[in-house]
């Protein structure tokens, strides 16, 4: 399957999930009116966003930045920062797609991690400008391991969208997903908090 093709499916898979709390933060007609808009926006924002390669293994990530920009931008200034956080985490928990797409990848076996490994690698020559720059770190075993985070594709999109305020919403986003996959996150810093990198450091419970 190509970015273009997941970006259509990711779309439709979740745009009811998020206009129903959009709806329950404010009313179903305010939902319908920002929805209208977020189609055109979301499709526009990946359009000026394409630097960052096929098959990136942080393609969803891209996508659903891209679709939290697009319904915050429709929202014209209804919706705040807070408003904005809780409907991501709220449309992501009540989604089924996103449950279950934690049990396709084991990211605790020797195989994930060691591709992983190989993309941290790839992404370090920066071929797309527009992407993630990361090392990938092994544990003492595979039941641990972290991703440094030098450069994020997160933050440039919602800054050159004009709205990278949103950027601290994927990052408490993080520890929701990391959950999911059956693991506890530390991380003691980030970039848009003005580390010079964000430390990931993921341990199977």
């Amino acid at each position: 399957m190509n970015d273009t093709a997941l970006s259509k499916i990711f779309w439709l898979l979740l745009r009811k999930c998020f206009q129903k709390k959009i709806a329950e933060t404010f009313n179903l007609h305010v939902a319908r009116d920002i929805m209208k808009s977020v189609k055109v926006n979301y499709y526009t924002i990946l359009r000026n966003f394409r630097s960052f390669g096929k098959h990136n293994p942080k393609l969803v990530d891209i996508l659903l930045t891209a679709l939290v920009a697009a319904i915050f931008k429709a929202g014209d200034g209804r919706i705040s920062i807070a408003q904005m956080d809780s409907i991501l985490t709220d449309s992501m928990e009540s989604s089924y797609i996103f449950k279950k797409s934690f049990e396709k990848d084991d990211h605790f076996s020797k195989n994930w991690q060691d591709k992983r490994y190989s993309q941290a690698l790839e992404s370090k020559k920066r071929k797309y400008p527009s992407d993630f720059v990361c090392d990938f770190i092994y544990g003492e075993n595979y039941n641990e391991y972290g991703i440094n985070y030098y450069e994020c594709a997160i933050y440039k999109l919602l800054r050159q969208e004009g709205c990278p305020e949103l950027t601290s919403l994927f990052c408490k986003f993080d520890y929701v997903m990391a959950k999911h996959m059956g693991a506890t996150l530390k991380r003691t810093k980030t970039l848009v908090a003005g580390g010079d990198f964000c430390d990931f450091w993921y341990t199977k419970i």
